[in-house]
C-alpha cells in the first residue's frame, strides 16, 4: 500500500494540474524510471515513515536523491540496495543523468538546524533539484511543546523549517527553473 501511495504522489507530482485530466493511474517501476532517471530529488524527510518509502521509490527509479533526517546512516545503504544495477559510474557518461545516493542529518526543530542544513548541501556541492519532498512532521509534545527557539513544535517544523529551508534553497540556488514541491503532513496537522 505505502509503494502505491508514493507511487500516485509521484504521478500528481509530474503531471499538469488541470481537473480535466482526471484519475491519474498509479505508475509502473517503468513509467517512474522514464520519468526519473536523470532528475535530482531532496526527501526532506526521507530517513523514516512516508519519507523513506519515497526516497526508496526514487531511488528504484533511477532518480538521484538526497534525503534528510536526524538519523541519516542508515539510508543510504538501503537506496543503494534498491537503486537499478544499471547505475554507471563511468567518466565517459552523461554526469546530469549519472545516480547519486546521499544522505545529510538535520535537526529541524530549530532555525540555525534548518539553515544549517542548506548550507551542509551547498558545501557538498550538489546539484540543484528537480524535485522537493517535505515529508517531516511531527505530532504536537503536551509535556514539552517548545523548541529551543521558544516555537511550539509542530509549527517549528511543519512552517518555519519548511519555509527556511525552501527560501535557502531559492536564494543559494539549489533549485532548477521549474522544480516541483510536495508538502506531506499527517491528517490531524
Amino acid at each position: 500500500m505505502l509503494q502505491y501511495l508514493v507511487q500516485r504522489a509521484i504521478r500528481l507530482v509530474s503531471t499538469a494540474k488541470n481537473p480535466a485530466v482526471g484519475d491519474v493511474q498509479p505508475a509502473s517501476a517503468v513509467d517512474l524510471s522514464h520519468e526519473l532517471i536523470g532528475k535530482r530529488c531532496i526527501v526532506v524527510g526521507g530517513t523514516r515513515g512516508i519519507g523513506r518509502g519515497i526516497a526508496l521509490t526514487l531511488s528504484r527509479a533511477g532518480a538521484s536523491v538526497a534525503a534528510v533526517g536526524r538519523n541519516a546512516s542508515a539510508i543510504v545503504g538501503e537506496m543503494e540496495s534498491a537503486a537499478p544495477n544499471t547505475c554507471s559510474t563511468d567518466a565517459d557518461d552523461d554526469e546530469s543523468r549519472r545516480q547519486t545516493l546521499s544522505a545529510f542529518s538535520a535537526d529541524l526543530f530549530t532555525i540555525s538546524g534548518a539553515k544549517q542544513l542548506v548550507t551542509d548541501l551547498s558545501e557538498a556541492r550538489v546539484q540543484p533539484f528537480d524535485y522537493v519532498f517535505f515529508t517531516v512532521g511531527c505530532w504536537p509534545d503536551y509535556t514539552d511543546p517548545f523548541t529551543a527557539d521558544g516555537i511550539e513544535k509542530t509549527v517549528a517544523l511543519d512552517l518555519f523549517a519548511r519555509h527556511l529551508v525552501l527560501a535557502s534553497m531559492i536564494e543559494c540556488p539549489l533549485l532548477k527553473t521549474g522544480a516541483r514541491i510536495m508538502n506531506t503532513l499527517a491528517s490531524t496537522q
